[in-house]
């Protein structure tokens, strides 16, 4: 029996301001797209609690079905509202696509 794979996203955000309500603000409008983008099946969203000087500050584990979903993802126009936000607050990010 194949097993059926999935694309998962990881991104990683280090925030401009650590430690303040823009953590919340970017948190809340991750978590958003639940249920409101339709080609995203699932996602996960944690904050770091690590006093690392590597640490980045959210984690965003989206779930796809395939890549041509996560090209939806990337296009859809609510994704794109979130990731205004996100940018906007953001300081770095980091990315990694990978099929599961």
């Amino acid at each position: 029996m194949t097993k059926i794979k999935k694309i998962k996203r990881i991104s990683l955000f280090r925030l401009k301001r650590q430690g303040t309500e823009d953590t919340k603000r970017v948190v809340d409008a991750l978590l958003s797209m639940k249920d409101t983008v339709p080609s995203l099946m699932d996602i996960e969203v944690g904050v770091n609690f690590s006093d690392s000087a590597e640490a980045y500050d959210v984690v965003l584990i989206a779930t796809f079905k395939d890549i041509e979903s996560l090209r939806k993802y990337e296009q859809d126009p609510f994704h794109l509202s979130v990731k205004e936000i996100v940018v906007g607050l953001k300081e770095k990010r980091a990315v990694v696509d990978y099929e599961r």
